[in-house]
Formats: structure tokens, C-alpha cells, sequence
């Protein structure tokens, strides 16, 4: 068969090449289309945040007082609780110091008598430490100190220190000394010897 081509050639139709643009141009519009949403999701996510960090920051400012005043409370707590402390711990020990003087005046002779006197109860309230300082007429009257303190069942630990005599007007002496010892009865409740 035989082919002939009657149209002028400005009218021939050129060969048909194949234009990338057409796929490219929707491709590249729907690519902006997706940037423009995605920027514009995460501009209002962004500015959620923003304004829920506004937010927030306004409720702090307005707890800020509730939170300080909070903090005034438990701080007054804890004090009252030590001030409540010391008034059980001292409501406890209240006749621990005239229980100690009638124990121990009842052991003292009757020519002795007691110059100085420090006491230092323990930190669990069980004894309490004695220093005393003495002036005694005789070596008896100190042998009976003594003997009346370890002879008792509420002192412990007798440490009878130096003697120093001492002449007085008239030929008399007397006798000083120190004497450390345990009181017991605040933990034990026994009863003191009968005084020699």
C-alpha cells in the first residue's frame, strides 16, 4: 500500500515527543499543597502549646500564694511539733528532779553537807549522771556517804574523788571532796536504803 501526503508541509504534524512536564507539574503542585498543610498543622500545634504554656504559667502565678502559704503551714507544723515535743519530754520529767533530792537527802549523814550539785540526764531519760561536791566534819560522815550510796538500789557507780582537809577556827577541820555517781531510779523506781 502506498502512502500519499496530500497537506502542504506547514501543516504536517510534527513527530510527538513525550513532556515530562505534565507529570511533574501535578506532582509538584500537590507536593506544595501537602507543604502548606503540614506547615500549617504544625504552626497551629505550635501555637496550642504556646498558648497552653500561658496557661499554665498564669495558674502557677495565681498558686503561687496558695503554695507559699502551704509552705508557712508545714514550716509551723514542724515547730509546733518540737515545742510539743519538749513540753512531753518535760511533762515527763517533771518530778524526776524532786524524786532524785528526797532519794538523796535521805542518804546524806547528818554532818555532811553538799556545796556544789550537776546533774545530766541521759538522752533516753533512763539515769542521770551526778557530780557532787561535799564538806564533811569527819571520816565517818564521808564513810557513810558512801557506803549509804552503793548500800541503795537507785545509785550506781560511786566515785568517791580527792580529799582535801581544811583547819578551820578553833582547831576544826573539815573535809571537801567530789563524788560522781549514777541515778538509777528513773529507770528502776526502786526504793531508797534507809538512811545510816
Amino acid at each position: 500500500m502506498i502512502r500519499v501526503n496530500l497537506l502542504p508541509p506547514e501543516l504536517e504534524s510534527a513527530p510527538t515527543e513525550f513532556n515530562p512536564a505534565i507529570i511533574i507539574t501535578p506532582i509538584a503542585i500537590l507536593l506544595l499543597i501537602f507543604s502548606g498543610y503540614s506547615y500549617r498543622q504544625s504552626t497551629n500545634a505550635l501555637e496550642e502549646q504556646r498558648n497552653e504554656i500561658k496557661k499554665a504559667s498564669n495558674e502557677i502565678k495565681q498558686l503561687e500564694p496558695i503554695i507559699a502559704k502551704v509552705e508557712e503551714l508545714e514550716r509551723q507544723k514542724v515547730e509546733l511539733n518540737k515545742k510539743k515535743g519538749v513540753i512531753q519530754s518535760l511533762e515527763n520529767q517533771r518530778l524526776s528532779y524532786p524524786q532524785f533530792m528526797e532519794d538523796l537527802v535521805r542518804l546524806l549523814p547528818s554532818n555532811i553537807w553538799l556545796s556544789n550539785l550537776a546533774t545530766i540526764s541521759q538522752a533516753d531519760g533512763s539515769t542521770m549522771d551526778i557530780t557532787m561536791s561535799v564538806t564533811a566534819l569527819d571520816n565517818y560522815a564521808i564513810a557513810d556517804l558512801v557506803s549509804n550510796l552503793e548500800n541503795s538500789q537507785i545509785f550506781a557507780d560511786v566515785d568517791l574523788g580527792a580529799i582535801n582537809v581544811s583547819q578551820g577556827v578553833g582547831g576544826s577541820q573539815s573535809m571537801s571532796f567530789q563524788i560522781k555517781t549514777v541515778y538509777k531510779r528513773m529507770m528502776a523506781g526502786a526504793d531508797a536504803t534507809k538512811k545510816s
